[in-house]
């Protein structure tokens, strides 16, 4: 005799194991065609197994608005373009090589007394090789393989993580985490606070969060900046108009800001 089984979408299910591990949005489906196609299959696979499905209408639902949300969230506008990891680096190792010191992020973060850094939306690498060259303990994250795939190459036994920082989980913390070269600006829209917030877990108490970015008409404001910053426990510690650490003065176009979590 069938069974009867009430069932609730899969991506229903999805979603929960999704929230536990972290990585949901690896899981869920990216389209309302793609969760039809599941659900299609997850039916054909029930009646050969002489199931009975019945899918209650409030699930349906649920289902229906989760899946919207995650369709309709905008696209990151870093990955909406192809980048060229190797002449990027090529550019900064000319300037080098003409007598340009082109490790001013380095040389700010040297300043304070760290001994690990999380070098996140580290790009090729750049920077997180140069702390790592200075003793530091460094560990560089990026979306993009592309560009990661420069810095796994340039320095195979440093770690790097291919991951989104929104979800990225390292299990273990560090004395700063670096967000230079417009990572705040380049995140996907929408996501900030709660990048904030996940990049808080990684850092130690009293860690610092430094990040640098342009200041554009439209654009993430200091202002908000600072409110998300705050809404994901940090202080504003210090900010400067370059990461030579010029004195900041309203009205500049790029701001590089320290904050401390609480």
């Amino acid at each position: 005799f069938a069974r009867r089984e009430v069932l609730e979408p899969r991506v229903q299910i999805f979603k929960r194991l999704g929230e536990r591990a972290g990585q949901h949005r690896d899981m869920l489906p990216r389209s309302q065609a793609e969760m039809n196609t599941r659900n299609m299959g997850f039916m054909k696979r029930s009646r050969e197994r002489n199931i009975a499905v019945e899918v209650p209408r409030r699930f349906q639902d649920r289902c229906a608005r989760y899946t919207a949300q995650v369709t309709q969230r905008p696209a990151n506008p870093w990955l909406a373009q192809a980048h060229d990891g190797e002449a990027y680096d090529a550019t900064y190792e000319r300037r080098e090589a003409a007598g340009e010191d082109v490790h001013g992020e380095a040389n700010f973060l040297g300043r304070y007394a760290l001994t690990s850094v999380l070098d996140a939306g580290c790009g090729t690498g750049r920077i997180a090789r140069e702390l790592s060259r200075r003793g530091l303990d460094v560990v560089g994250v990026d979306l993009d393989p592309a560009m990661l795939a420069v810095g796994q190459r340039k320095a195979p036994g440093m770690r790097w993580e291919v991951a989104d920082l929104e979800t990225v989980d390292l299990t273990r913390t560090f004395d700063a985490v670096l967000m230079a070269g417009n990572v705040m600006i380049f995140l996907t829209p929408g996501s900030e606070g709660a990048v904030l917030k996940n990049l808080a877990r990684h850092l130690t108490p009293g860690g610092l969060l430094v990040a640098g970015f342009q200041l554009r008409p439209g654009g993430l404001s200091l202002g908000r900046y600072d409110a998300l910053a705050e809404g994901a426990g940090f202080e504003l510690s210090g900010r400067f108009a370059t990461w030579e650490a010029d004195p900041w003065a309203v009205g500049g176009s790029y701001a590089v800001s320290v904050h401390r979590r609480g």
